[in-house]
């Protein structure tokens, strides 16, 4: 999935950054464009796709599902009920710290 970017001559730079990924199989166009004008990729990158359900609210444990690809690459994919206001941020710090993974979303390039 992340590989054909990484096969490609670019720099790994320190941080993280998130890429809203409508379609949580393919790689969003934004990371493509992102990584051909800047030739540098950050150490993790996260690949977010946000989707709201048709029941009223989603419990916690059903919140996310997080998936480790490769080399540094995440999908996160976070729900939300219709009537649920998407504290996004807040989920994704709770994530990162869950699930131990190296993203600081206040620092975080999106």
């Amino acid at each position: 999935m992340a590989m054909p970017l990484i096969k490609r001559r670019v720099s790994r730079v320190p941080g993280s950054a998130s890429f809203l990924a409508p379609n949580a199989e393919h790689v969003p166009p934004v990371l493509i464009h992102h990584v051909e004008r800047s030739r540098s990729l950050h150490e993790t990158v996260v690949l977010l796709t946000v989707r709201e359900v048709a029941t009223p609210v989603i419990s916690e444990g059903s919140r996310y599902q997080v998936a480790a690809l490769d080399r540094g690459f995440y999908r996160f994919i976070v729900t939300f009920g219709y009537m649920e206001e998407p504290l996004l941020l807040l989920v994704l710090r709770g994530i990162s710290k869950a699930e131990h993974i190296p993203v600081d979303p206040d620092n975080a390039t999106y």
